[in-house]
């Protein structure tokens, strides 16, 4: 009997930190676009995914609407961390970041509202998640 009682104080104990080591949170935002046309395309980034240009451990693209020159997005179930997000339009179709060589020819952003070099490091554009958060972006070029 005393066996089954360490057993499940025992499991009791450890019951608390496995449920907060599952806990995730949301992270949402707007991306305000220079234009109406083409495709939005959001990357939710943490520091090893963040050296590869315009790719993240996750992503989300939307088309931006004729009337609108913004779109909403997304990301559930993101574990507690620090993150950057970063995005670009684009407006001709061709699934990636166009660029010449001053920087990108297509509107571009991250998840910081300051001026930044192209392309900023993880720390300048990171932030924490412990709980929701809504990160808004817009995008220049």
């Amino acid at each position: 009997m005393k066996r089954v009682n360490l057993l499940v104080l025992a499991l009791l104990c450890v019951m608390p930190v496995a449920l907060m080591a599952q806990e995730t949170f949301t992270v949402t935002g707007r991306v305000n676009t220079p234009s109406p046309e083409g495709r939005v395309y959001v990357f939710l980034c943490d520091r090893e995914s963040f050296d590869v240009p315009f790719c993240g451990m996750d992503t989300v693209s939307y088309w931006v609407n004729y009337d609108k020159t913004y779109v909403d997005y997304e990301f559930k179930n993101v574990p507690a961390g620090e993150y950057a997000i970063r995005s670009f339009q684009d407006v001709n179709g061709n699934h990636r970041l166009d660029k010449w060589i001053f920087g990108p020819r297509e509107p571009w952003g991250f998840s910081y509202s300051g001026e930044m070099k192209f392309p900023p490091s993880f720390d300048d554009v990171s932030f924490d998640v412990a709980y929701d958060i809504r990160v808004n972006i817009v995008l220049g070029n």
